[in-house]
């Protein structure tokens, strides 16, 4: 699970950065109480995201990012 959330975070600032058409501020990964697993994803605008990423691997995860950006 930390490996997880080292990549969004890192995934995250490299999308911000270099990826200037997908207008992103940040990414993080979070659990929600019942063991959930989401990736919320800002963008610069105020608005967010958030997907459920619950028992992806990391691929599935880039995969899943993918599909809600296009």
């Amino acid at each position: 699970m930390e490996n997880k959330k080292n990549f969004v975070n890192d995934f995250g600032e490299l999308l911000s950065k270099y990826a200037y058409r997908l207008n992103i501020k940040s990414m993080r990964y979070f659990t929600s109480e019942n063991g959930s697993e989401f990736v919320e994803i800002s963008f610069n605008d105020g608005f967010q995201k958030n997907l459920s990423v619950t028992g992806d691997s990391i691929l599935a995860i880039v995969h899943d990012i993918y599909l809600k950006l296009r």
